[in-house]
């Protein structure tokens, strides 16, 4: 805080950090310097305790700031986890009902695919019973059937000749 005195002409401001001399000017009496003085200490008073209160609001106003913000953190995070387990509940309810979709289409085409080859395969054995007589008699008369014949790349040589 300030303390101000009037020494001669002179007036002498002291603060904390030191002393600072301002001289009268203008012919002032001593008693408007006084006067004057006195003022100035009343309202360098009134600026102190007005920075105090400034200073002591603006610090107060940040602490509650600071714990509205903590609480508008945990609330927004509460919020989150909420959301997120929302759409977590909803895309697993989707992945569900997808997913049943498809493996109905499976089981359908499952059957579908078992009736082809069963038809495919009353197909094959009406076929052989068919043309089994057929075949058996083919082959036997291939395997019965003996035209004995040398091959074609077989050559006779010299020494088979002289015998």
């Amino acid at each position: 805080m300030s303390n101000c005195e009037i020494i001669g002409e002179i007036i002498a401001v002291r603060s904390e950090e030191g002393q600072i001399k301002i001289s009268p000017s203008f012919g002032l009496s001593r008693s408007m310097l006084v006067k004057g003085l006195k003022c100035m200490n009343e309202t360098i008073l009134q600026i102190h305790l007005i920075l105090s209160m400034v200073s002591l609001f603006f610090f107060s106003c940040s602490y509650l700031l600071c714990l509205q913000a903590g609480a508008k953190l945990k609330d927004a995070r509460g919020e989150a986890a909420k959301e997120i387990e929302s759409l977590k509940s909803k895309r697993e309810e989707e992945f569900k009902e997808f997913e049943q979709q498809h493996s109905g289409n499976t089981d359908s085409q499952q059957k579908v695919l078992e009736e082809e080859t069963k038809q495919k395969i009353e197909l094959i054995k009406s076929e052989f019973n068919q043309n089994k007589a057929k075949v058996v008699s083919d082959l036997l008369s291939k395997v019965t059937d003996v035209h004995p014949e040398l091959h074609r790349n077989y050559k006779l040589g010299i020494h088979q000749l002289s015998k």
